[in-house]
């Protein structure tokens, strides 16, 4: 019996890499490309909070996916929108751990409905612009991480 995971994460290592989460009918929630598509992805396996939650499905030649635990996905969606263009991925590392263990954690059912808005902007751009709405949404969570991080350090 093989059964569809409701998320997966897939890493296409080629000449420009890609990193992609996508939903169960194959819709893309999160990508991010280049070197920050390799920097994202090792980030995100290397991370223990991720372990129980990530499984290898297939390894093949330079593409390779993991199924992803539900309660996982908006995480590790909004962390690979943070660096969708980021000329600097290594600047957000705070932010995954944050997310997953931190003061942030706690927030993730709140974390979720932003990256909800992925799909609200696609719908309303339309399936061609898909990724134009990534970029909205990318933007966002880059403001709201930089605003709750500065918040943070004067408290």
């Amino acid at each position: 019996m093989d059964v569809t995971p409701d998320y997966y994460l897939m890493l296409k290592e080629k000449k420009r890499p890609e990193l992609t989460l996508y939903s169960r009918d194959k819709t893309p929630i999160a990508k991010v490309t280049g070197d920050a598509a390799l920097h994202v992805f090792n980030r995100i396996v290397e991370n223990p909070s991720v372990w129980e939650g990530l499984e290898s499905i297939s390894a093949e030649k330079n593409t390779r996916v993991y199924s992803l635990r539900p309660d996982l996905a908006p995480i590790v969606a909004s962390y690979i929108l943070i660096n969708r263009r980021s000329p600097n991925p290594a600047k957000w590392d705070w932010y995954l751990k944050e997310v997953l263990d931190g003061q942030l954690s706690r927030a993730g059912k709140n974390i979720s409905s932003i990256v909800e808005l992925v799909f609200i902007t696609r719908n309303t751009f339309g399936e061609s612009k898909q990724y134009k709405s990534m970029d909205i949404i990318a933007g966002t969570l880059r403001e709201f991480a930089k605003r709750f991080k500065r918040n943070v350090q004067t408290v």
